[in-house]
């Protein structure tokens, strides 16, 4: 027998406390004196008649039941039974990827794919190392695989079982193809130099909606010792319509209208239903009016529809004339809802055509360099500019004077290994207040003496790293990171 935490066997030394109570005579609470002894010396309690013990079974059954708690909190084991479960059988990585994309929100989808992953991990092997990870348009460890490998063989299951407790469905999408191809390099990642070559497994829970894109695996090469187990969860009722409100065209295509929205209607090729309404609803989900639009989607096909904006505040027509007409306020934010579907969960758009806001994204670098070498060459073609946001890219030398930003535009600074204190210091108020600093080392550290310009291959040998210390320091002032040039042989790209 094994005890899988043995130091709470020392609690055992507890059953001498009930030895020493039927031992130890207590002195009586109340003391009664006699006349005829008031005149004699005081004497201890003696414990000559209380060397032996009287109670025999309550003493066992004390003692029993200390014993008991501290065997209990120890954890036995028996090895025998647990080599003689895992001798025979190859163990095997296993990574479950749990679909927790709003499609799973379907009527009797949650409740298969809780019983298809504790069916899975009850029919892995013992010695098996079993990771669960929830899959949306990325995976996230609910336990990792390098947490599993630590587990101990008899808790493994248990373990698997007890993080998907509580687990529920999300409103995100899914990316099936991109969760599997993440869940491919972490066998990559995790992988040990000079261990023997594991046998690996992925398990996908999901209902596998048409929605869930599996471009991604196109690229990849998927390693044919590495098989992927579909655990297939299907709705009670087949088929699913959904919305999805298209953005509009811009000044520079066609004319912008700002009274009507289009809206995209998909029908899935398993639906029984063909024929659904458009309705608008306010932000609270309250009808705005008793109107609504009916469309008419066969299976398997979908159709734009322009819906007319709910008419807003009112307005003249012409500066000359006195009449007024309705429109649409953009700046309400409204619903859109689709009735006649099965599956309300993705029934409902929500909508704000809010003023165009403008930004600032500044990058910190040397205009010195040549265009195939400079950071803010490839920076700047970083499209950031949204339907409802305007980014302006501005490019500043760091041998140039700080300049603040009056106006509070600035929302991202990307700056190059050649960042100066000056600049650090007098961004540090924004950082603090929120504002997104990239801070990329396109340089090793060791190359870079103190005006941030590549030195000879003394100062490289060197290592110094005093300006990236410096700016560090601005940064955080108590000394609790440090710079070093990492040592590794693997290629990381961010």
């Amino acid at each position: 027998m094994s005890f899988l935490t043995p130091l709470y066997l020392l609690a055992g030394l507890a059953i001498l406390a009930p030895v020493l109570a039927h031992l130890v005579r207590k002195r009586p609470r109340e003391v009664m004196d006699f006349s005829s002894v008031i005149f004699m010396d005081p004497a201890s309690p003696r414990l000559t008649n209380r060397n032996r013990i009287d109670q025999w079974l309550l003493l066992a059954l004390r003692s029993l039941i200390l014993l008991s708690l501290a065997l209990a909190f120890a954890r036995p084991y028996l090895k025998s039974l647990v080599q003689k479960e895992t001798t025979g059988k190859p163990s095997r990585e296993r990574i479950l990827l749990i679909d927790t994309s709003a499609s799973m929100r379907r009527e009797g989808v949650w409740d298969q794919a809780v019983e298809k992953a504790k069916d899975y991990i009850s029919k892995c092997n013992p010695e098996d190392t079993i990771a669960v990870y929830t899959l949306t348009d990325k995976i996230e460890a609910l336990q990792s695989l390098d947490q599993a490998r630590r587990g101990i063989v008899i808790q493994r299951q248990s373990l698997a079982n007890k993080s998907i407790e509580g687990l529920g469905p999300t409103w995100y999408s899914s990316d099936l193809g991109k969760g599997m191809a993440q869940a491919l390099e972490l066998f990559k990642d995790e992988e040990r130099e000079g261990d023997s070559p594991t046998l690996a497994e992925i398990a996908v829970v999901s209902d596998f909606q048409q929605g869930s894109s599996l471009e991604t695996l196109g690229s990849t090469q998927w390693p044919a010792n590495i098989p992927v187990i579909p655990l297939v969860c299907n709705p009670k009722s087949s088929g699913n319509a959904s919305i999805s409100i298209m953005p509009r065209a811009t000044e520079g295509e066609q004319e912008v209208e700002t009274d009507y929205e289009r809206v995209l209607v998909r029908n899935s090729s398993k639906s029984r239903f063909d024929k659904f309404r458009l309705r608008w609803l306010d932000s609270e989900g309250q009808p705005v009016s008793n109107e609504s639009i009916e469309v008419f989607v066969p299976a398997g096909q979908q159709q734009i529809v322009r819906m007319a904006r709910p008419q807003g505040k009112a307005i003249t027509a012409t500066e000359n004339s006195n009449a007024t007409r309705r429109i649409a306020d953009p700046s309400v934010p409204l619903m859109i809802e689709l009735e006649g579907d099965q599956q309300p969960f993705d029934n409902r758009q929500y909508l704000y055509r809010g003023e165009k806001q403008f930004a600032q994204a500044l990058c910190i670098d040397s205009n010195k360099r040549p265009s195939s070498e400079s950071l803010w060459y490839f920076v700047t073609l970083v499209l950031f500019t949204q339907s409802g946001l305007e980014v302006d890219w501005q490019v500043t030398d760091p041998s140039d004077a700080f300049e603040e930003d009056p106006q509070g535009d600035r929302r991202w600074v990307v700056a190059s290994s050649e960042l100066e204190r000056q600049w650090a210091e007098g961004l540090r108020p924004a950082i603090e207040k929120g504002l997104h600093l990239l801070w990329v080392l396109d340089k090793p550290a060791q190359g870079l003496g103190p005006q941030g310009v590549a030195n000879d291959t003394a100062l490289v040998e060197s290592h110094d790293y005093s300006v990236f210390e410096k700016v560090i320091g601005e940064w955080f002032p108590d000394e609790s990171l440090k710079i070093s040039e990492a040592d590794t042989k693997r290629f990381h790209m961010l």
